[in-house]
C-alpha cells in the first residue's frame, strides 16, 4: 500500500531528453526492480505464521478500504488455548459484519462477528451483538457460539471497541467486550475443526464472493494462547507483537 515517491517514468531526466539507449537501460533497470519486489513479495507471501500485515499509513485508514483482507494462513486451526481480538471502529451505529473469519461456503472453523440495529425500547440506543464461533474438533465438528449484548448510544457504537474470543486451555469458550467478559460459556471445546480455508479479515469469503462485509476500521491479533482470564480494563492502542501472536493487523485509525 505504499506509494513510490520521486518515480520519473517520462521521457526526460533532469531536463535534458534521454537517448534510445538511455531509455532502453532506464526500462531494463524498472524492469528488473520491479521483478525482484515481486519475487520479496512472493517470498512473503509463503510464510505460514507468524504473519504481520504491513502497517496501513493515515491516509490510507479510512471507512472506504476494501474488505475482506487476506491472511495466508490457511493452515492455521487454533487449539486449546486461542485468542481473536481486534479493536473495530464502525462507521455506522447500524451494521452487519465478521470482523475475522476462517469460514467458506461449506466448511467453517471459527469466526468473530458483531451485529447492531435500532432499540424498539429506546430510540437513542442500538442494540449490539457481538459473536465467537468455533467449530469444535470433537468427532461431529459442530459448531458453537458465545454471545454477548449491549445497549449502546449512537457515539460510543461508531467509537473503537475491544471484542476478544477465546478458547481456553481448559476448552471453555468465551468472549470479552471492552474487557467486560460474559456471564455465559461454553465449556466442551477441543480446538478447532481443522480446515483448509484461509483467514479473512472484515467478511467472510464464500465461493461466490464475500458476505458480511464490516464497514469501518478493524486492528486484529490472533494469539496461541487464552490471554484473558477475568474481566480487565484496556484503553484504546494498537497491538503489539509477542512470542504468543500469530498474526497482527494494524490500521492507523483516530
Amino acid at each position: 500500500m505504499e506509494r513510490i515517491a520521486g518515480l520519473n517514468t517520462g521521457s526526460e531526466i533532469s531536463g535534458q531528453r534521454e537517448t534510445a539507449h538511455q531509455k532502453g537501460g532506464r526500462m531494463r533497470w524498472l524492469r528488473n526492480s520491479m521483478l525482484a519486489v515481486g519475487s520479496l513479495l512472493l517470498a512473503a507471501c509463503e510464510v505460514s505464521a507468524p504473519v504481520e500485515v504491513p502497517r496501513v499509513e493515515d491516509s490510507q485508514a479510512d471507512t472506504n478500504r476494501s474488505y475482506p483482507e487476506l491472511l495466508t494462513l490457511s493452515n492455521f486451526n487454533p487449539g486449546l488455548g486461542f485468542t481473536a481480538e481486534a479493536w473495530i471502529k464502525p462507521s455506522k451505529p447500524v451494521f452487519t459484519g465478521y470482523i475475522v473469519s476462517k469460514m467458506g461456503s461449506t466448511q467453517n472453523g471459527f469466526s468473530l462477528f458483531a451485529h447492531s440495529f435500532p432499540s424498539e425500547q429506546n430510540p437513542k440506543e442500538f442494540v449490539v451483538n457481538y459473536e465467537f464461533g468455533v467449530v469444535n474438533r470433537g468427532n461431529d465438528c459442530a459448531y458453537h457460539r458465545i454471545t454477548q449484548q449491549r445497549r449502546l448510544p449512537e457515539l460510543e457504537v461508531i467509537s473503537w471497541q475491544h471484542v476478544a474470543g477465546e478458547i481456553h486451555p481448559n476448552g471453555t469458550l468465551d468472549i470479552f467486550v471492552n474487557g467486560e467478559r460474559s456471564t455465559t460459556n461454553w465449556n466442551s471445546i477441543t480446538g478447532v475443526c481443522p480446515r483448509d480455508l484461509p483467514i479473512n479479515i472484515g467478511a467472510r469469503q464464500l465461493t461466490d464472493g464475500a458476505d458480511g462485509i464490516f464497514d469501518g476500521l478493524i486492528d486484529l491479533r490472533l494469539s496461541d494462547t487464552a490471554r484473558y482470564l477475568d474481566n480487565f480494563s484496556i484503553s484504546r492502542s494498537p497491538f503489539l507483537r509477542d512470542s504468543n501472536t500469530v498474526a497482527l493487523y494494524i490500521v492507523n485509525g483516530s
